[in-house]
């Protein structure tokens, strides 16, 4: 058979997911309108098997294969820029509003949070016809996470008429606070860069447009 490899169901092996998600919206009305939505969520792989197996039947533990009957669900991102994401936060939180001024101004905000993503360790470890494999080195998954995010946005418009042409004018605060937060590091422990930093939120950024209509 050479190197080849014959892939069958996965038995005993099943995802899991729970969740509470709250969402309440108050619609535009006396001048103001707001949303709110929130998450609390517990995405979870288990294993109905003596020797817990990744689907190739090795029964070491990597990054994208833990092993841990009962631990966390987080599929890994892949792809050019912001890969190299696991995808696992048990909490999330959306508020966002909006209220009209005087002299056809309004004001409006974002704030965003959610945790921090799963952050696991690993060493290349060449397993003969598995070929090199991330070998996980921390306990669990998530035993280690970046910090939670929080960001919040706000803008301020006026708009005007003339005839039959509407304009307004834009003013948005992106990343209001400047928080810094870390999105990626580099995870093999024995590269040199172990831990460097790779992605984190984009800094404050101010941005003024203008929007016309007839």
């Amino acid at each position: 058979m050479g190197g080849g490899r014959h892939l069958t169901n996965y038995e005993g092996y099943a995802t899991m997911f729970n969740g509470i998600e709250l969402a309440m919206t108050k619609r535009m009305s006396e001048g103001w309108m707001m949303r709110l939505a929130a998450a609390w969520n517990n995405p979870r792989e288990d294993y109905d098997m003596d020797v817990p197996v990744d689907q190739s039947g090795n029964p070491t533990r990597t990054d994208t294969f833990p092993l841990i009957s009962g631990g966390q669900w987080a599929p890994r991102s892949a792809g050019s820029g912001s890969g190299d994401v696991f995808v696992n936060q048990r909490w999330s939180f959306n508020l966002n509003g909006a209220y009209q001024l005087p002299w056809r101004m309004e004001v409006a905000g974002n704030l965003f949070g959610k945790q921090g993503t799963p952050y696991p360790y690993f060493r290349n470890v060449t397993l003969g016809r598995q070929g090199s494999v991330r070998v996980l080195l921390n306990d669990e998954l998530d035993s280690v996470r970046f910090d939670n995010l929080w960001n919040l946005d706000l803008r301020w418009a006026k708009s005007a008429q003339f005839g039959r042409t509407n304009f307004q004018l834009i003013a948005d605060l992106f990343n209001v606070l400047n928080s810094n937060t870390e999105i990626t590091r580099e995870r093999n422990a024995a590269s040199p860069n172990f831990q460097v930093l790779g992605f984190n939120l984009s800094p404050r950024i101010v941005r003024f447009g203008a929007r016309v209509g007839f």
